[in-house]
């Protein structure tokens, strides 16, 4: 069975999904929400007749709750009224679920098999989708936009359409000039071109202004592009206009208006005062346009791997296609597979909040363990499961004692020494990839930063001081001989002890969790007065992470995106963020006009192009 072209990129993801909480302060351009009929949002008595807007604040969702599949979404009745207009703009950007690759199975008819013929694609394209799910066939248009005071059911609306052998019934669904799906048709115009709605009409937009909002948005974008490609923050401490330190995004829009002219008379002061698409919400939205369309070109770029038509397209992709399904591919992500497995524990350890030292340095220890203990006994056991996976998917699987070949070549080519395919995978790759792991452990964790973070350990007031240890707190203060001299070593245990003894005894220090709040409570008593040297030995510990770099607790990428400026970002921005950077070269490519047309119709705008 071929694969289902339907594919969206969260499915390659399976973290849930959270609201963001988004402030209203701030916002420039409030979202108008209109009542699109009376049977969406009934009048009030005695309300006044001219139309009701209401604002309401921009909110982020997932769209891993919108399944492409129709015969998995749920009713668009059954969602929110201020959820709908969101829901329909999310599937007009994917469009009607077709999966042409797919093929469809077949049902009796008396004795006739009959199935979902994938012409009809090309003869209903705007409409007919099909669901893998139920194998029935479905309205795209009539799902979203079909009017709930029609009378009568539609199987192409509910439980979908299976009566392949009535080819009639998917002609008469379309019916005449005034049938509920033309309608629908018509609705559906109307939304996407944003023309007909109640804002529009009020706001009698002239060309000029037209060309000048599409200027202001492109000026946007373009800074916010340019500070995507760079990794940069884009909030200030102060984005007033008297203010020395705008931050990034302000500061480069200020740059675009005073050296292009066009953009000097439209951004800015020369904008209105509710639409200078300045505001943290308008950042946020056309930071999701352009991950969304860089997400778009990544998908293209793997779809062009088996659905290519030209030769050299297709020979290209049968090249990485036979590289895909090769013993070297294989062998590498199983290791891959492997090692991940074991370092996965040590890294949801690392970058929990509410870090436990002692167990994070324990998790230190079995990782370093069990990859050592991969490296002397897994490589038979590694080797099986290759083996089985090649065999259940017919790959050949190369003779251990043959020469190595390079993938991609016939014989082998060069000067250097023959090696067997068993010293390149056993020591080149298996071997070489494990000690790799084994020593950035070692790099990232040396003994020395263990015994200090153990140490610190003991100042932990959880349990009412359990961890406590006065021989470790000694040989902590001994890291430090600028502070604690070695006379002042000599007594500095019965310090120790005489300060644990007055903080037990104490109920103020019995409910405390962490060293920040030691701290505080310690200020807050005046203790930090009375045990002045044991308070100095605390605020060294406080800083020690900060000195450390937490260790090392994020990737190289997350170092660039999520800094100081970013440390309240929630996780949809910071995937957002972490997509332009980490495919840059795609983003480049993506136009200025995808972007402008994505964030126009991920929401209701005050001014429509």
């Amino acid at each position: 069975m071929k694969r289902s072209s339907t594919r969206d990129i969260s499915t390659f993801f399976t973290k849930k999904p959270t609201t963001e909480n988004v402030s209203q302060a701030q916002a420039n351009e409030p979202e108008i929400n209109i009542p699109r009929s009376p049977a969406t949002q009934p009048s009030q008595q005695g309300s006044s007749p001219t139309p009701s807007i209401t604002l309401v604040p921009p909110q982020d969702f997932d769209t891993i709750n919108y399944p492409q599949d129709p015969g998995k979404r749920k009713k668009l009745i059954d969602f929110h009224p201020n959820e709908r207009d969101l829901v329909r703009r999310i599937y007009i950007q994917r469009g009607p679920c077709q999966p042409k690759d797919y093929v469809f199975p077949q049902t009796l008819f008396g004795k006739n098999p009959r199935r979902f013929n994938v012409k009809w694609f090309e003869t209903w394209r705007p409409w007919l989708e099909y669901s893998v799910s139920k194998d029935a066939a479905f309205c795209f248009i009539c799902y979203l936009f079909k009017s709930e005071n029609t009378a009568g059911g539609d199987a192409f609306v509910g439980e979908g359409f299976k009566c392949w052998n009535r080819l009639g019934t998917i002609r008469d669904h379309v019916g005449k000039h005034m049938s509920s799906h033309n309608n629908a048709v018509v609705a559906m115009e109307l939304f996407k071109k944003q023309k007909g709605s109640i804002a529009s009409a009020l706001s009698k937009q002239t060309e000029e202004v037209v060309s000048a909002y599409r200027k202001r948005l492109e000026a946007s974008i373009t800074a916010i592009r340019w500070l995507l490609l760079q990794g940069l923050p884009f909030r200030g401490h102060d984005e007033s206009e008297n203010s020395m330190n705008r931050g990034n995004f302000m500061s480069l829009l200020t740059l675009l208006s005073e050296h292009d002219p066009e953009y000097s008379k439209v951004v800015l002061k020369m904008a209105p005062g509710n639409c200078q698409l300045t505001s943290p919400i308008v950042q946020k939205d056309i930071i999701n346009a352009c991950a969304k369309e860089t997400t778009k070109a990544i998908l293209e770029s793997l779809d062009a791997i088996a659905e290519v038509s030209d030769t050299i397209d297709s020979n290209k992709a049968q090249s990485i296609t036979h590289l895909l399904m090769s013993f070297d591919f294989v062998f590498v992500a199983h290791l891959m597979v492997a090692i991940f497995g074991i370092t996965n524990e040590l890294n949801v350890e690392l970058q929990k909040h509410d870090q436990d030292i002692v167990n994070a340095m324990a998790m230190v220890d079995i990782t370093k363990t069990s990859l050592q203990k991969l490296r002397d006994e897994g490589w038979n056991f590694h080797m099986d499961k290759v083996t089985s996976f090649l065999v259940k998917y017919g790959v050949e699987v190369p003779n251990m004692e043959a020469n190595y070949i390079i993938p991609g070549r016939r014989m082998y080519r060069g000067k250097s020494p023959q090696i067997t395919n068993f010293h390149h995978f056993r020591v080149e790759v298996f071997l070489s990839v494990i000690d790799l792991q084994l020593q950035e452990l070692e790099n990232r964790f040396p003994e020395v930063s263990k015994e200090l973070l153990m140490c610190m350990s003991c100042f932990n007031p959880a349990n009412r001081f359990a961890a406590f240890d006065k021989s470790k707190l000694t040989r902590l203060a001994g890291f430090y001989p600028s502070e604690f001299s070695s006379t002042e070593l000599l007594f500095f245990e019965h310090s120790l002890e005489n300060f644990i003894v007055s903080i037990r005894e104490d109920e103020r220090f019995w409910d405390l969790k962490n060293l920040g709040e030691l701290s505080m409570k310690l200020v807050e008593t005046g203790k930090s007065m009375t045990h002045e040297r044991v308070y100095l030995l605390l605020k060294l510990v406080l800083i020690l992470p900060v000195a450390t770099a937490s260790v090392e607790r994020v990737f190289s990428g997350m170092t660039q995106v999520k800094v100081k400026l970013r440390n309240s970002m929630g996780d949809q921005m910071l995937n957002d963020f972490l997509i332009t950077y980490q495919e840059r070269d795609l983003f480049l490519n993506v136009k200025m006009s995808d972007i402008i047309d994505r964030y126009q119709n991920m929401k209701t705008r005050r001014e429509q192009l």
